[in-house]
């Protein structure tokens, strides 16, 4: 019997083999079985990024994982800190074991530790000692996106955590960072002002120009808002809707902002930006699923800033000459509160078909599988796992919306904007 089993078996096996070796030549994607989407998962293992690769001496959040591991970015660390109530609520650290973090970190910029200027920090500094690397750009936006996580963290803690980000926001001269104008330089170098400016096109500068109104020291004039370019539309060739855009059509820039300004069901005189990154989430996903070079992903889209195949980093987006079929992982992630089924479909497909881009601490930076060889990013970024964890989080409860909007200058800041619900 078991003779017999084996002359049947072993043609049958070369049969398979043989077969299997016809499609080598093809471009193949790999088949698991089909799991769904577990949200919290996801979000822990995302979490743990920011646990994990914080400095524990400084609370400094490294830039990102793969390269230069002594090196922290700001905007990472902004993030780092807006984790922790998301760790405390889901029960993955204790409410000490936050607020022990948060007041580390803030402590660490309130003390003088990191370095910068007027109260604007460095966009990359030593993770260790907080000193200034690389470039040494004073950068505005990045410093927004610090303090941003640090209001929400503030707001969610109370205490001495509200006191030092209440502190930290104070400090920062917004008025300094315009050098003259009216809206804000993205930031200072070498002595000098960088010439672009936050309002030259539409973008996440949304952000840093709304909290720089809202300041209660160094305050911006309203006409900052009313000084953004907003004449670049972009009509879906799809569906027809149009958007307020940036050029690039790179996604996150209608995310960053929406990430900690609770900007439903409401709009100024200009239009509902809530409603406009919808509409520019939607394009980006049109964009991919109408695209013979994107079949080969399926449901699985999303064009935005990431690390490019081999080496570097690039603001891929939506339009014709700026992208190369990479795919950033996040941008469809982080879209959950805009486009819910879209987004899920994309997790799904990546967690599925790509499983080399879901590792111990969620999705990594980018892939491209129309590359030979396959190409996954080693890295994980801080600032995409940022806004993978929040947008999941305000996905699910609004937590990050909830709290941040508590906060007096935030609310202010939106008033003077002339959004109608929170006037």
């Amino acid at each position: 019997m078991k003779r017999y089993f084996s002359k049947i078996t072993y043609p049958i096996i070369l049969i398979l083999i043989l077969a299997s070796l016809v499609g080598c030549g093809k471009s193949t994607i790999p088949q698991t079985p089909d799991l769904p989407v577990d949200l919290v998962e996801i979000s822990q293992r995302t979490f743990n990024y920011f646990w994990e690769f914080a400095n524990l001496e400084t609370g400094l959040v490294l830039d990102k994982t793969e390269n230069n591991k002594t090196v922290a970015s700001i905007a990472a660390t902004g993030f780092g800190l807006a984790a922790l109530p998301i760790g405390v609520e889901q029960g993955w650290i204790t409410r000490e074991q936050g607020e022990e973090r948060a007041l580390r970190t803030l402590n660490s910029f309130a003390t003088g530790n990191v370095e910068g200027k007027n109260g604007f920090f460095m966009h990359w500094v030593n993770w260790a000692t907080g000193g200034g690397v690389w470039d040494r750009e004073v950068s505005s936006i990045d410093t927004a996106l610090l303090i941003a996580g640090a209001i929400f963290t503030g707001e969610y803690f109370g205490g001495d955590i509200k006191t030092l980000a209440d502190e930290l926001y104070r400090k920062i001269d917004w008025e300094w960072m315009t050098n003259g104008g009216t809206t804000l330089s993205m930031g200072w170098k070498d002595g000098g002002f960088i010439t672009s400016r936050w309002g030259d096109r539409f973008d996440e500068g949304l952000l840093a120009t709304l909290l720089a109104m809202g300041s209660p020291t160094y305050p911006i004039l309203p006409e900052a808002w009313h000084a953004i370019n907003r004449s670049v539309t972009n009509t879906n060739r799809y569906n027809g809707a149009t958007h307020i855009a940036l050029r690039d059509e790179t996604l996150f820039v209608y995310q960053f902002p929406l990430i900690y300004f609770d900007l439903r069901n409401t709009g100024d005189q200009y239009t509902d930006y809530f409603e406009n990154a919808i509409l520019a989430t939607k394009y980006n996903r049109d964009y991919t699923m109408n695209s013979d070079r994107y079949r080969v992903y399926g449901e699985v889209w999303g064009l935005s800033a990431e690390d490019q195949p081999f080496g570097g980093y690039k603001a891929y987006g939506a339009r014709d000459g700026n992208n190369d079929c990479t795919i950033a992982p996040y941008a469809s992630i982080a879209a959950l509160p805009f486009t819910p089924e879209e987004a899920l479909a994309s997790m799904k497909g990546m967690i599925n078909k790509f499983p080399k881009v879901y590792g111990e601490y969620g999705f990594h930076a980018g892939f491209n599988v129309t590359v030979s060889p396959q190409w996954y990013s080693p890295n994980y970024i801080g600032i995409d796992q940022g806004a993978i964890l929040l947008m999941i989080a305000n996905y699910q409860s609004g937590t990050v919306w909830e709290y941040f909007m508590k906060n007096p200058y935030v609310l202010e800041a939106v008033k003077l904007a002339g959004f109608d619900r929170y006037q």
